[in-house]
């Protein structure tokens, strides 16, 4: 002892039954050159300006000083030791693409790319856009055909969608009132949303069909009647308005041997039921002529008579022509009426 340290020599066991203090500036524990300290009981360092400061390495419960990156973990039995920060209690490991978005892999701890790229610049997502918000399930295909939503379900869309190509409806569409509408109608506005309504809606019901009756149907008229309009059900009736004829004469004019009629079908040569007609001289001539709004007095005859619940028919009393080869184009406007005399305009 020579007052400041004590040296005791050989080494002996110092043992202090009281609680000891060390209170110097710097205190050294142990053999620089090696050896063991060991402490027993719970070791504990005060607030600051406490602090503990490793410059070598520590070692685990099995001796070891641990791998470059592990992490000292309990082991539950108290114990520590050296493991992969991966083999941790909710760690979470995996590897990614530059620009990529990460995703969890199925297995839950792993990190690997998602669909989504984000280079700073521009955010794509490829090959499939699909998302899924609550029941709803919404998929886009960019570079094939794609779905949006799930059979069976109703998928809204709010605000104004824009689209930008072409639409297609493969199924029904449904109005604001949930129909899907019957055949024939039109979606229309209702100045603020949309219905299925007729297209006949807010008119007198007047109807429109063209048609083209060819020189090999002209040929054989009196034999097999042209029609025009189909037969519009039981309880219906077909109300011509107007007949146009617009004859194209080609090179050889016809030998009709009697006048043409449009009628119901059945009624050619009644001469009560002829709705409009061409006179024979006019269709048998060698030029081109358009007659417009016919009716049965054109030929002299007046009748006009209607056949409920049969078709509208292009045909001669006469015999067929031997010859002709024009053609000749007909318009007609026309009306169905029940058979209460009210207007159909569905």
């Amino acid at each position: 002892d020579d007052g400041n340290t004590i040296t005791m020599n050989p080494a002996v066991q110092v043992l202090v039954p009281v609680d000891a203090q060390l209170t110097g500036a710097n205190n050294a524990i142990g053999n620089a050159v090696g050896g063991t300290n060991e402490f027993y009981g719970v070791s504990y360092f005060q607030a600051a300006p406490s602090a503990v400061r490793f410059d070598c390495e520590i070692r685990d419960n099995t001796g070891a000083a641990g791998a470059a990156g592990q992490v000292l973990a309990s082991t539950g039995a108290g114990q520590v030791e050296w493991i992969n920060v991966s083999a941790g209690a909710g760690a979470i490991s995996g590897s990614g693409t530059n620009n990529k978005v990460v995703r969890w892999t199925p297995s839950g701890t792993e990190l690997g790319d998602s669909s989504i790229s984000d280079d700073l610049n521009a955010l794509s997502i490829d090959p499939v856009i699909k998302a899924t918000i609550g029941s709803q399930t919404i998929e886009l295909l960019p570079t094939v055909a794609g779905t949006i939503g799930t059979a069976g379900v109703t998928t809204s869309f709010d605000g104004t969608n824009d689209m930008q190509g072409d639409l297609k409806i493969a199924a029904s569409l449904v109005d604001n009132i949930g129909s899907s509408g019957t055949s024939g109608q039109v979606l229309a506005s209702t100045g603020a949303l949309v219905e299925w309504v007729s297209p006949l809606a807010g008119t007198d019901g007047a109807r429109e069909a063209a048609m083209t009756v060819d020189f090999n149907e002209l040929g054989n008229l009196a034999t097999t009647p042209k029609q025009l309009i189909a037969s519009p059900g039981a309880g219906k009736i077909l109300e011509v308005l107007s007949v146009t004829f617009k004859y194209t004469f080609a090179t050889t004019v016809y030998d009709f041997t009697s006048y043409l009629t449009v009628c119901a079908d059945g009624f050619v040569g009644n001469t009560e039921a002829v709705q409009a007609g061409i006179k024979q001289a006019r269709i048998n001539g060698a030029s081109d002529f358009i007659s417009g709004n016919q009716n049965g007095t054109s030929l002299g005859y007046s009748g006009q008579l209607l056949v409920e619940n049969t078709a509208l028919v292009l045909g001669t009393p006469g015999i067929d022509p031997t010859q002709g080869d024009g053609d000749l184009r007909i318009n007609i406007r026309y009306r169905i009426l029940n058979s209460n005399m009210t207007v159909d305009l569905t």
